[in-house]
């Protein structure tokens, strides 16, 4: 499985030296992005590919990446995607899901902050 995770670095990197157009994506609401900062132990946000990265780690370990980018699904409709994270990579075994989650309102990416918070620590 290492292969596949330096793949995705290594695609990550090339991204981020391709000039990527700039859109004009809404950011998560201020009251969110509190409340995130309030649930978090460590809380980042940046520009990414274009567009908008928020990542909330909590005590249990776990964290949540929340993007809206060139690449992310829901980008065309200014919607969020999120992948539930553990220690900095994306975590796909989780009972929230296999898989990142696009086409996310931010009510709904506050809803799967609050479920990750809740995860039982490995």
């Amino acid at each position: 499985m290492n292969g596949f995770f330096d793949m995705m670095d290594s695609l990550g990197k090339m991204m981020n030296q391709t000039e990527t157009p700039e859109h004009n994506y809404t950011p998560l609401e201020d009251a969110y992005v509190e409340q995130l900062k309030a649930m978090a132990v460590n809380f980042e946000q940046r520009s990414l590919f274009g567009g908008l990265q928020y990542t909330a780690y909590f005590k249990n370990g776990y964290g949540i990446d929340i993007v809206k980018h060139n690449g992310s699904y829901g980008r065309e409709n200014d919607m969020w995607e999120i992948a539930v994270m553990k220690d900095g990579r994306c975590n796909y075994d989780t009972v929230i899901t296999d898989d990142v989650i696009g086409w996310l309102t931010s009510e709904e990416v506050m809803h799967y902050a609050t479920r990750v918070k809740t995860l039982k620590g490995e």
